[in-house]
């Protein structure tokens, strides 16, 4: 007799233990499905803040390349004021020293 309710109470428990193990496994899946869904959405977006950034990059040197021509260069120095050079001329400071004491 004692067997019988000591089998009785056995399989309750066991069956009690796996519906336990079951939901805290079922928790965690749900809690692991969760996390890799956040990851999904962030990659997401930073792919979508990568094409954005690359398409300014490409903006931003087409700019640069109209800009910085030489032609551009040569109309912005024009305006500037400067002059082109044809000839260089240094200057020659007598006895090798830059200043003399009196």
């Amino acid at each position: 007799m004692q067997f019988l309710l000591f089998s009785a109470y056995r399989n309750k428990f066991l069956w009690g233990f796996g519906m336990f193990s079951t939901a805290i496994l079922v928790v965690l899946y749900i809690m692991q499905l969760n996390s890799i869904t956040q990851l999904a959405y962030d990659i997401a977006e930073s792919e979508q803040e990568i094409e954005t950034m690359e398409e300014h990059i490409a903006l931003m040197q087409e700019t640069t390349v109209q800009t910085m021509s030489y032609q551009n260069m040569e109309e912005l120095a024009g305006a500037l004021g400067f002059e082109r050079i044809n000839h260089i001329e240094y200057i020659k400071v007598p006895g090798g020293a830059v200043a003399r004491q009196q």
